[in-house]
């Protein structure tokens, strides 16, 4: 064997992933005889990890990023190009291979793609609302979750939190809420030296308020958003509490490709629905993953057979199962799984998907947002304090004056 071959990859649940990659690769392992140190980072700390480790000079061979991510690893020279001579399938959705292709060539490969969308629990949906075949627009969802929570509290003598958001003080819940504002009508502006306002003011306050009101915590007292986060995740996915619940589809997705080995068509225990489109400009957001082999790698030969085989079917079928993820290209899985509800609904989503601009400037503009929208957040879905639209708005346009200031100072104006 040859010598060790890092590979950071990166999952929202480190122990459970490392013991379920660990299985995958022990045949990768022996099949190309490498020799392969896994390690799992937190989407929530991953691209710092990764700079820092490619500062000091210990990066890894194979890393995993969002595909935001790449024009910034591009710009500083960090990453490998593709090898032509990879035989690759194509992905799902066209806009994939924008985000990893240069003048000089492809600087990753598509690996999964998570459409955020609405998890629904079958049992309490059924109970409390009845048969959902659609939801139509902001306001019909504000309409279902009212008849809910009246349902509970008139004939069970419950109050019921009908709509739930995880609020966790970190990027994905900033993610989770542009998937609301893109349903909302919003479209991401040019970034120039002429993008005085990259948010609508008016859209960006109208959708929060709109969030706001359809999630109020009625029995959740705390100030604290990650235990927040973990008792909205818990009391959902473990005590069957509430009914809907904004997600990645991790649950669902796994939950249905074990329904389908029992030889059913749906997951036993969730429904999904698409966010609803509030807007006829309403588009959808996708998270998703790209693999990228470092610059540096003394062994890019073995990381780019490593990766050839991450993305075969017999590794996808396995992969999906255990992480709850689809494929971002196309192949056996979408050839087997396609014609399932769950996975239409996930495909036109990623399909719809207009996402943030091509620009290395964008992890600036995260961080700007991580700290205007979450101190929101904090304010209004954690503390629950009345809405006051003023305070709001002024958020927003200080957000609107820092990521003008930033793309001044990024573009040297």
């Amino acid at each position: 064997m040859t010598d060790k071959l890092r590979v950071w990859l990166i999952s929202t649940n480190r122990i459970d992933a490392i013991y379920r990659y660990g299985k995958l690769f022990e045949k990768i392992e022996a099949e190309l005889q490498v020799h392969i140190e896994l390690k799992i980072l937190t989407w929530h700390t991953a691209f710092e990890d990764m700079l820092d480790a490619f500062e000091v000079g210990e990066e890894p061979d194979i890393l995993e990023v969002g595909y935001t991510w790449i024009a910034s690893f591009y710009e500083n020279g960090l990453l490998d190009t593709v090898p032509k001579s990879l035989d690759r399938a194509k992905p799902i959705a066209p806009w994939l291979d924008n985000y990893a292709t240069y003048d000089d060539g492809l600087y990753g490969l598509p690996f999964f793609i998570e459409p955020y969308i609405l998890l629904a629990n079958k049992k309490n949906l059924n109970k409390y609302y009845g048969k959902l075949n659609k939801l139509k627009d902001f306001t019909h969802f504000k309409q279902v979750c009212n008849k809910i929570e009246k349902v509970a509290l008139k004939k069970h003598n419950q109050e019921m939190n009908a709509f739930s958001i995880a609020p966790r003080i970190e990027l994905g819940t900033v993610l989770f809420f542009l998937s609301w504002l893109q349903k909302n009508g919003y479209r991401y502006p040019e970034i120039t030296d002429k993008t005085n306002a990259f948010f609508d003011t008016q859209l960006f306050s109208d959708t929060f308020k709109y969030l706001c009101e359809i999630m109020d915590s009625k029995d959740l007292e705390t100030k604290d958003g990650h235990f927040l986060a973990a008792k909205v995740h818990k009391d959902f996915m473990e005590e069957d509490k509430g009914v809907f619940i904004l997600s990645n589809g991790e649950e669902i997705i796994s939950d249905t490709l074990e329904a389908i080995k029992d030889g059913a068509r749906v997951s036993k225990k969730y429904e999904a629905f698409a966010i609803p489109n509030n807007s006829k400009d309403a588009t959808t957001f996708s998270g998703g993953g790209f693999l990228c082999v470092s610059k540096f790698s003394e062994k890019k030969e073995e990381a780019w057979a490593v990766i050839n085989k991450l993305l075969t079917d017999e590794f996808m079928e396995q992969w999906c199962i255990d992480t709850g993820n689809v494929p971002a290209c196309e192949g056996a899985f979408w050839d087997k799984y396609g014609q399932y509800d769950l996975f239409k609904m996930i495909k036109d989503e990623a399909q719809r998907t207009i996402n943030f601009p091509i620009d290395s400037i964008w992890r600036g503009i995260e961080y700007i947002l991580m700290d205007g929208f979450l101190n929101l957040v904090q304010d209004y879905w954690i503390e629950k304090k009345p809405f006051d639209e003023f305070y709001v708005k002024a958020s927003i346009e200080t957000m609107n004056r820092e990521i003008h200031q930033l793309i001044l100072k990024e573009k040297n104006v």
